[in-house]
């Protein structure tokens, strides 16, 4: 992430020379520059026409999903259906997997049109399997709390009276693992759009003049930080009775928000059909042209080491964490899910702010001295409220949840860095496999950092019973695994050496990196294992059969039935 010259050189930007020029025409990056420094010839976009305004919607819906994924976690699954630390943190994991195989759906939008359309089918297809998994939960019964008397909240089931155990629905937890499957289920459906969605805004931001390069991207994920935070009010308005950690007297419950929610991505669907905009190819590109380009495109440096910063520093940064939180959240902190809901509403704003920020005059910024600066900055004032709160030097709901906007700047401008240099690689008729390449490497982390946090967090007393006690014993592990977490964000740094520190370099990286076939195949290799391994993990933890596995973050599935 250092400001080269931006009147560098223009013959950096790189083309792929083969020896059918023909065979490749649909991919290859354009012989000349346009004006501008422009990527692709056209005009560039009008971010008040109808066809940009549609594109921005379809961000404003999936930011409304999001906000569902983000948001159920702590007064559906948390509160309500009380699922433990090694369950929640599988279960956000779970919902965020479809990103994974990003790269994927990006290859098939890519490389199969329907009807001479590449992007528009599949936001389609996306948007209604999305719709129909909303309609879904909201119709079914999703049963009572755990802790149907909140007099018992905290006490382990195993020391209830029979006539306490009345007060409490034991079947809550597996509900609630119904509602992760659904979740993550209707997330696949919206990566199908989204990954539609973000190849055409490659097509669209590729057109941009130098000087503005990355604006495209930085209005869109504004509009879908913006949505997030509507949706954060919404569950902060409609669900902040008792039974979902709040005060109200009212809520609208499970099913009252589930129907809300599936009514934006409904009307997803007439808005991709009537409202986007793209034009027909008139030539189909063969499975094998097309994964011969792929493979062209991983054995190139430029490509793979940026895989390799993105995999791995992401792995550090925020994958690895701790199963405490959400309940040093609740018990500690005593966070009320409207307050929750509406601080992480201004947490979107104030993203969605610095990433038009950005879009101004962030563009030319060192993104190498960017990413350590913002990272070492953030996990710092995590660090104050977290260990404050741990070890009882003052617990406050609001200084818990205040003090971390400002993490939000950092955060913000660390993405939005990693997502500039997706267009300066994508090259024309491959923006899908690129871009859901790399949105991929930065999914795939959050699986195996789930799978490493739920082993090492086995270890520590981090139970919710354990933190409702709050025994100096357990404030001792829950310090430790935050010791963890921070270690390994400050580690991430390392890996920054990987990334280009501008535009200019990045295309240098593309012109001269040379290309190796073996350290391709190898990270290629390597993240299809991990993603394997991962995936079994993490849905084994969901799961009381096998969650007592050590590989799914149990003790021991003969030590539990020993214990039992």
């Amino acid at each position: 992430m250092s400001t080269l010259p931006s009147h560098q050189s223009l013959d950096l930007i790189e083309r792929f020379s083969q020896s059918d020029d023909k065979l490749y025409d649909g991919f290859k990056t354009p012989d000349t520059i346009e004006a501008g420094g422009a990527l692709r010839a056209g005009p560039p976009p009008s971010y008040s026409s109808l066809d940009v305004l549609a594109l921005m919607s379809q961000y404003a819906s999936m930011g409304l999903l999001y906000g569902v994924t983000y948001n159920l976690s702590y007064p559906f699954l948390t509160v309500y259906f009380h699922m433990e630390g090694t369950q929640l943190t599988s279960a956000n994991a779970l919902m965020t997997l479809a990103w994974s195989f990003k790269v994927f759906i990006g290859m098939l939008s890519d490389c199969v049109p329907v009807f001479g359309l590449r992007r528009k089918p599949y936001m389609f297809v996306g948007w209604t399997i999305n719709a129909i998994c909303m309609l879904v939960l909201a119709s079914v019964d999703h049963g009572l709390p755990l802790y149907i008397d909140p007099s018992l909240e905290g006490r382990p089931l195993s020391n209830l009276t029979a006539d306490e155990s009345r007060g409490v629905d034991a079947s809550a937890p597996s509900r609630g693992a119904f509602m992760v499957i659904m979740c993550t289920i209707a997330a696949f459906g919206q990566v199908v759009a989204e990954a539609a969605c973000d190849a055409l805004v490659v097509e669209y931001a590729q057109r941009e003049p130098l000087h503005c390069r990355g604006r495209m991207q930085s209005l869109t994920y504004a509009i879908r930080l913006c949505a997030q935070g509507v949706t954060g009010l919404m569950f902060g308005i409609c669900n902040n009775s008792p039974r979902f950690g709040g005060t109200y007297s009212w809520d609208i419950g499970v099913n009252g928000m589930f129907i809300l929610v599936s009514i934006t991505s409904t009307l997803a669907v007439p808005v991709t059909i009537f409202g986007v905009k793209e034009a027909k190819r008139t030539e189909a590109v063969s499975f094998q042209t097309y994964l011969g380009q792929c493979w062209a495109l991983a054995q190139k440096r430029a490509v793979w080491q940026i895989v390799l910063y993105l995999f791995w520093s992401t792995v550090f940064y925020c994958s690895i964490t701790t199963t405490a939180s959400p309940y040093v959240k609740f018990y500690w902190a005593k966070v009320e899910s409207f307050n929750s809901a509406l601080i992480m509403t201004i947490s979107n704003c104030v993203s969605a702010g610095v990433l038009m920020l950005m879009a101004s005059y962030g563009l030319h910024w060192n993104w190498r001295v960017t990413f350590v600066v913002t990272t070492l900055i953030a996990n710092g004032l995590d660090a104050i409220v977290q260990y404050c709160t741990i070890f009882d030097v003052f617990r406050n709901q609001w200084v818990y949840l205040g003090m971390p906007l400002a993490e939000q700047v950092p955060l913000a401008i660390n993405w939005a860095v990693t997502m500039y240099v997706i267009v300066e690689l994508a090259e024309d008729g491959s923006e899908g496999v690129m871009y859901g390449l790399l949105t991929t490497v930065m999914a795939m982390p959050m699986i195996l950092g789930a799978m490493v946090t739920n082993i090492y967090c086995a270890e520590l007393q981090l139970k919710s019973t354990d933190i409702a006690s709050d025994t100096p014993d357990v404030r001792r592990d829950v310090a430790y695994s935050y010791m963890v977490k921070y270690g390994a964000a400050a580690f991430s740094c390392c890996w920054v050496v990987l990334f280009p520190r501008q535009k200019a370099e990045c295309a240098e990286l593309k012109k001269n990196g040379g290309n190796y076939p073996r350290v391709g195949a190898a990270v290629l290799i390597s993240c299809f294992v991990i993603l394997c391994v991962s995936v079994t993990s993490t849905v084994m933890s969901m799961f009381d059969a096998t969650a007592c596995y050590v590989f799914a973050g149990g003790q021991g599935c003969d030590l539990v039935e020993t214990s039992g």
